[in-house]
């Protein structure tokens, strides 16, 4: 809704109004009917108010056939834009695809708007703002996140594409802590699972794994597909394993990555 001020000098008759000593009244109103899109390439949806962002999930249109890799990459995805800044403080964040069977394709133009103070503090749901991220994801930033769970987990996604679902993420920031009892765990995502692309991403970040378990890294805690394609990003902060009281503890532990699976890369 929105305030506008208009000089008056007196008003009788009405208690929707009042005049204050400057003779200015205010009018408090909603704006009706803006087209905040249908979902399609040139009409995305719009994000205007932490209620457009919290409706992704039902807006995002299930894909209906991943059989094959070629399929999956030829389905038309859910388009959304960011139209302003919004602080999440308060919120009780769940990921928008974080159920079996992923299939919830996504292309999200974050049109260089921030996401704030996001908390997602959840089991079983890949904890992050995307969960399993089928589709792509750009120009968009994450500040403070809070991200905590007991299964595979990043700022911006657990998994990055998984089975034939493919996901990619690029010339996006984000900022925070992520701490999880599970293995494969990272700044910016969990585990890239499918050979998606990540380029021009500024990651920084306090990773920490609370049990002894492997793979956790600054920007991909387990890098698996094939092939590896990051390039030209940054990444900072710091990258904690867990350490027991005979000195062992968590392997595969890298400011970067913990662990790239297969070596055909670029």
């Amino acid at each position: 809704w929105y305030v506008l001020p208009v000089t008056m000098k007196a008003v009788t008759g009405s208690s929707k109004v009042s005049v204050d000593s400057l003779a200015v009244a205010y009018f408090a109103f909603y704006a009706l009917n803006i087209d905040k899109g249908n979902g399609s390439k040139d009409k995305p949806y719009l994000i205007y108010e932490i209620d457009d962002l919290l409706k992704i999930k039902e807006q995002c249109k299930m894909i209906t056939d991943d059989s094959t890799f070629e399929k999956a990459e030829a389905a038309t995805p859910t388009y959304f834009k960011m139209m302003e800044d919004l602080d999440l403080t308060g919120v009780d964040w769940t990921p928008y695809n974080s159920t079996d069977n992923f299939m919830r394709k996504i292309d999200f133009n974050g049109n260089h708007k921030t996401i704030s103070n996001l908390t997602c503090d959840k089991t079983g749901c890949y904890a992050s703002v995307f969960g399993v991220l089928f589709g792509t994801v750009y120009d968009l930033n994450v500040k403070n996140a809070n991200i905590k769970s007991n299964q595979t987990a990043g700022i911006m996604c657990g998994y990055l594409g998984t089975g034939n679902k493919r996901g990619s993420i690029h010339n996006c920031s984000v900022q925070g802590r992520v701490e999880s009892n599970s293995k494969y765990n990272g700044g910016l995502c969990g585990q890239n699972a499918v050979g998606g692309e990540i380029y021009e991403c500024l990651v920084d970040v306090e990773v920490v794994q609370t049990t002894n378990n492997n793979f956790v890294g600054g920007l991909i805690g387990y890098e698996k597909g094939k092939p590896c394609n990051i390039h030209d990003c940054i990444v900072k902060g710091s990258v904690n394993g867990y350490i027991t009281e005979d000195g062992g503890g968590s392997q595969r532990v890298g400011g970067v990555m913990g662990m790239l699976a297969l070596a055909e890369s670029k």
